[in-house]
């Protein structure tokens, strides 16, 4: 295969229909590169915590709801069981997303700042 710029369209043949599709030869697009690895470490961890349609939608649902919702909300707005639920809530966490607090019984979820 030829070497084409930055930019070029590559005809691909997939199934029945020719696909167009740009191939970048660099990520020189990126605005504003992220400098340091630790940085590098955070926004992947970040992004693979969104990497599940389930988490993105939950992502949306604490988006909406400026000071967050309780644990029981969630799962009303979200649609989903307790286990299936928290098994997303978790690398949400991990990743610096999603931070509780604590009032009186209830937890409440809402973005990092």
């Amino acid at each position: 295969m030829e070497r084409r710029n930055a930019g070029t369209p590559e005809r691909r043949k997939t199934g029945n229909f020719n696909l167009m599709v740009r191939v970048p030869m660099r990520f020189s697009a990126m605005k504003q590169p992220v400098s340091n690895v630790a940085e590098r470490a955070r926004v992947a961890a970040a992004m693979n915590a969104l990497a599940h349609q389930r988490r993105v939608a939950i992502f949306e649902i604490l988006r909406n709801a400026a000071d967050g919702l309780p644990y029981g909300a969630l799962l009303e707005r979200g649609g989903l069981s307790l286990s299936t639920l928290n098994d997303h809530l978790g690398p949400m966490r991990a990743a610096g997303l999603v931070v509780t607090r604590r009032k009186g019984h209830e937890v409440i979820y809402r973005l990092a700042p």
